[in-house]
């Protein structure tokens, strides 16, 4: 009798499609969705493309092109469960990433401007300004973007699950920095 029970968990009659089809299927709408607006933004996707650009770039501005290559990532991700592992803890930090991305995006845009306006396809569109006005209005540009920039830091990290150690040793941002130190100062 338990091992019916079993069998009744793991093969439902009403599905229709197997779980592997879902999952392949659910990639290529990833891959679409980022291969048409990647198309968009090139001005390749024609009356299409025209709409999709301008609702990408009043969402995210000039933050499009990184929700492009994230749909791109993840749909390469996602075609690779072996290798890369997804967990929730991933969703969120990649969340917060074009969370604080739009937010700098908008605050770059709007550097000296503490209380201003929306401007469509610029800066970090409205989600950046959602993010980025009530932080400039409360501490001004350049402490929200330094909260920013710490924000976008920790999500990183949370979106790849490494060390502060593990980012610097990727990046290797010090090493860099030395480098172009050491070689203005032979000159």
């Amino acid at each position: 009798m338990a091992r019916n029970k079993k069998k009744k968990r793991r093969y439902r009659k009403s599905e229709i499609l197997s779980p592997e089809t879902k999952k392949g299927i659910f990639i290529i709408i990833i891959f679409l969705i980022a291969l048409l607006s990647l198309l968009s933004m090139l001005d390749l996707a024609g009356n299409f493309g025209i709409y999709v650009k301008a609702f990408l770039g009043i969402i995210f501005g000039w933050g499009r092109w990184l929700m492009a290559v994230l749909f791109l990532v993840w749909g390469y991700i996602l075609i690779n469960p072996d290798k890369y592992l997804l967990k929730p803890s991933n969703y969120i930090g990649l969340i917060f990433v074009v969370l604080s991305s739009s937010g700098i995006l908008e605050i770059i845009h709007n550097f000296s401007d503490s209380l201003n306006t929306f401007v469509a396809d610029k800066g970090g569109g409205y989600l950046g300004f959602a993010v980025a006005h009530p932080l400039q209005g409360l501490m001004g540009s350049l402490a929200s973007m330094v909260i920013l920039l710490g924000l976008l830091i920790i999500s990183i990290l949370i979106s790849f699950n490494i060390s502060l150690d593990e980012l610097g040793n990727k990046i290797n941002v010090f090493k860099l920095i030395w480098f172009k130190f050491k070689n203005l100062s032979h000159k």
